[in-house]
């Protein structure tokens, strides 16, 4: 269920105060509200829904607020903060299917819902499985260490000491600062930016191991290039790795030195499964701007050009200890010329864009956008005030360019348009 609310408030001509906020209750985030979600059919109604304002944990409040000024005409700023949510999808709190098996385990894919927790004995160990002897043990940690292995093919895995029950995923959350300026800069120049900062947190992981590996330690900690470092699983799970080449070769061991996989079931009998799911993870700070100026060379003939800058393009992943990109350029900028005729009944254009290089990882497709320029050119013909005509051409020069890996290699596009008007 979603509400929303706005208030402008005119302090007076130069000044205005905005505010406005945004209310979800999801059924699975909250308790703040019973959906009777039983009651599908004729019988089912809002009206039939219970309210509980004592439980109000997860309740998505989405605030914004603004101030606008206008110190003389055609003359804008303004400064807001704003908070926002991802809600969790249906895959990542309900997802529950069998994905593979993998000696005398199965593998299951499962959501969030209700969270992750591990069976542990009187002080706390977690269990795991033994599949040569068939029973199940705590974990000793003098010379076992947890391996995670990895669903990113970019990296192998990664190691842990200690197990952690998992929380059911929350929404990310982000909060926004932005600054923003349009206005008129000279008679025939008009102008605008827009400077804004974003914390991001609570991120939905892709899928990821749950159940880690139980290992051997040595796996980790032994000096393969016998230069006198070792590293240790304390140190790597504060993210400090004394010896690369260690730690790289450290990945061709650890198929060699397993003992058995973390259970999430301790039924004796029966094999506990290994599970991937998602996880809330990770906090990043993001800023950038974008500009955009737009020169008025006569009645007919127009020029607009813009430029964004992205301050990051990648961040570190605390779950895999590795960067992560943000799947988006540094830099992007455009240029249009435009022609409107006072006396033809014709309208064009031709654009120029330009995408920095940047780095792509999404599930199993990882890799570069080399950078690239595309040149398009737009054409409209009005018949009389009922039928227009649009002819563009895309990627003019046909330089053929990938936008996403996993995706084609786009070249030229020519697409005719007829309008109506009633």
């Amino acid at each position: 269920m979603g509400a929303y609310y706005q208030l402008n408030w005119k302090i007076n001509k130069k000044w205005e105060f905005i505010q406005a906020t945004r209310l979800d209750a999801h059924d699975r985030l909250t308790d703040v509200i019973q959906f009777n979600n039983q009651g599908y059919g004729m019988g089912y109604s809002p009206f039939d829904w219970k309210f509980n304002f004592n439980s109000s944990d997860g309740l998505q409040i989405s605030p914004k607020v603004g101030i606008v000024h206008r110190p003389k005409e055609n003359q804008n700023f303004r400064l807001t903060w704003a908070q926002a949510f991802n809600t969790p999808s249906n895959q990542a709190l309900f997802l529950d299917i069998f994905v593979t098996r993998v000696s005398v385990f199965k593998v299951y894919a499962q959501g969030a819902d209700g969270g992750y927790v591990f069976p542990r004995d009187s002080i706390g160990n977690p269990y795991y499985y033994k599949p040569y002897e068939g029973v199940y043990e705590t974990v000793d940690t003098s010379n076992s260490i947890y391996f995670y292995p990895s669903t990113d093919p970019k990296i192998e895995g990664f190691y842990g000491r200690q197990v952690k029950d998992l929380p059911e995923i929350k929404p990310e959350i982000v909060r926004t600062w932005e600054f923003g300026y349009k206005g008129r800069l000279s008679n025939l120049l008009f102008g605008t930016l827009d400077v804004y900062t974003s914390h991001y947190s609570s991120f939905v992981s892709p899928v990821t191991f749950i159940t880690p590996i139980v290992i051997e330690k040595s796996v980790l900690e032994t000096d393969y290039d016998g230069d006198g470092t070792i590293n240790t699983i304390e140190d790597i799970s504060n993210n400090d790795i004394s010896d690369r080449e260690d730690y790289d070769e450290s990945f061709n061991h650890w198929r060699g030195a397993i003992q058995g996989v973390t259970a999430m079931d301790t039924i004796p009998g029966y094999t506990p499964p290994v599970v991937v799911g998602y996880i809330n993870y990770g906090e990043v700070d993001m800023w950038g701007f974008d500009a955009s100026l737009t020169a008025l060379l006569n009645l007919e003939w127009s020029i607009d050009a813009n430029y964004s800058y992205l301050g990051m393009t990648e961040f570190l992943n605390p779950i895999t200890n590795s960067m992560d990109p943000i799947n988006a350029p540094r830099h992007k900028m455009g240029m249009k010329l435009q022609y409107n005729s006072r006396k033809l009944p014709i309208t064009g254009s031709i654009n120029a864009r330009y995408v920095d290089g940047f780095k792509w990882s999404s599930g199993i497709y990882f890799g570069n956008i080399t950078p690239y320029t595309l040149f398009d050119i737009h054409l409209g013909y009005e018949f009389n005030k009922f039928l227009k005509a649009n002819f563009t051409v895309t990627n003019l020069l046909n330089h053929r360019h990938t936008q996403i890996i996993g995706g084609p290699s786009l070249g030229r596009v020519m697409l005719l348009r007829l309008q109506t008007n009633f």
